[in-house]
């Protein structure tokens, strides 16, 4: 969300510091701004005569600053911006005891441009890892006496940890939406959670023919599905 909101903003601002600073460049080099160009932190005319880089020209500046605003832009009105997503779970299942173990996941989702390959994929990852939790351990519980909750710390709220992280192949299709302001980029944080536990609730179906009633798929509630 932080990408997709504040990126076009910034964005927009750069691209104006850099009209600044071509400007700059101009009077000093005495060509026109629309003759040069700026790539890889150098500035260079268009017929390569003038390639210097572009701490030439801001060392010259002294103490003066080159300072510049931007905003994002709405989205279209006439459309609803959503992200796309696909994944699919592989599990073991051992009846005896009711351990369900998530072996790997698939994730491949749409959403626009990827601005940062990393930072992208490691969401995805932690949005899986969620996943499993929600699907397998996580199980809040309140005494139905006092309606106190009787897992509320981590020795009783069972959250995943890296020993339970299945195997995960990762994908984007990485194509800007042209509906989303200066950059195509959408936000990634909530999707990789939403399917996972879903996927891991249907790949347990598939592998013992019986489909659970509820999360989380404790060995209790595998046990009494299975009967």
């Amino acid at each position: 969300m932080i990408t997709a909101s504040v990126m076009p903003a910034v964005r927009s601002a750069a691209h104006k510091a850099k009209k600044l600073l071509l400007d700059v460049a101009s009077s000093l080099l005495e060509i026109s701004a629309d003759d040069l160009l700026i790539r890889r932190g150098r500035i260079r005319s268009r017929d390569n005569a003038i390639d210097q880089p572009v701490t030439e020209i801001t060392k010259r500046l002294a103490q003066s600053v080159l300072e510049a605003t931007g905003s994002r832009g709405l989205n279209a009105d006439d459309v609803k911006i959503q992200t796309f997503g696909c994944q699919v779970a592989q599990v073991a299942v051992d009846p005896a005891v009711g351990e369900v173990v998530v072996e790997h996941v698939w994730g491949v989702h749409d959403v626009g441009r990827i601005i940062n390959p990393l930072g992208a994929s490691g969401q995805i990852e932690g949005g899986i890892l969620q996943g499993v939790g929600y699907a397998l351990t996580e199980e809040f519980v309140v005494d139905p006496g006092t309606g106190i909750p009787v897992s509320a710390t981590f020795d009783t709220y069972k959250v995943p940890t890296i020993a339970d992280s299945p195997k995960m192949t990762i994908d984007f299709i990485d194509l800007p939406d042209t509906n989303v302001p200066n950059i195509g980029a959408k936000g990634l944080a909530e999707p990789p959670i939403v399917p996972t536990a879903a996927a891991i609730a249907n790949a347990f179906a598939h592998a013992t023919g019986r489909r659970a009633a509820s999360l989380p798929l404790t060995r209790a509630t595998v046990i009494e599905t299975l009967r």
